[in-house]
Formats: structure tokens, sequence, C-alpha cells
């Protein structure tokens, strides 16, 4: 008996893992929360420079395992269009901020529900 009370954690101990596993989970929370801010910046630059993203999936389409030779110019037009919109620090920033915003608002307020996972569709997967 005075072998398991010796092996039983105190209170400092079960407080402090507590304390780790609660930071490990807003750590995760706050990388999934900042990954998403990204995911919509990077989908934000795509959609403004939309004619050279769709200018290169239609060479894409067109030549098939000849894109790597054949699409350069387009793929680098692309790539340089979406490099710019997303390399600026300054306004990257202001989104963020802004975005942080308007889940602190949302959050705060009680209005958020949180999507069950069957309300997410996988693009390209079918039903």
């Amino acid at each position: 008996m005075a072998d398991a009370e010796s092996r039983k954690p105190s209170a400092k101990d079960v407080a402090d893992f507590k304390d780790a596993e609660r930071l490990s989970r807003m750590q995760s929370k706050a990388k999934a929360l900042e990954t998403r801010i990204e995911q919509q910046w990077q989908a934000m630059a795509m959609k403004a420079c939309d004619p050279l993203v769709k200018a290169y999936w239609v060479c894409r389409q067109e030549q098939g395992l000849m894109v790597v030779f054949r699409c350069r110019e387009e793929i680098n037009a692309m790539r340089e269009c979406v490099g710019n919109k997303t390399r600026d620090k300054e306004t990257y920033a202001a989104f963020r901020e802004e975005r942080m915003a308007v889940i602190k608002d949302v959050m705060g307020s009680g209005d958020y529900i949180r999507p069950s996972h069957k309300e997410f569709k996988i693009p390209g997967k079918r039903d």
C-alpha cells in the first residue's frame, strides 16, 4: 500500500500536466487558425490572378504530359502574379488582423457553431 502511495503523483504534478496539455491544445488550435488564414490569403491571391491561372489550366489540359515543356510561359506568369500578391508582408499583416478581428467577433458573440465534418466536401471526391 505504501508503494502505491509513493507512485501517486502529487497535486502539483497533476496540475502541471494539465496545464501542459491545455497549452498544447491551444497551440494546436492557434496553428490551425493560422493555417486557415494563410489558405484564405493564398486563395485571394489566386482569385486576383484568375485569368493567368485559367490560361495555365487550359494549357495543362491541352498538353497532357508535355505540360512541363509547353506551358512554361503560362506557369511562370501565374507564379509571378501569385508571388507578387502573397509576398507583401504589410498587406498580409493587415489581412491577418482583419481576419482575426472577424473571428474574435464571431466567436465572442456566441453565433459560432462548429460545422460537422459531414458538411465539408473534399474537392474531386465523389459522394
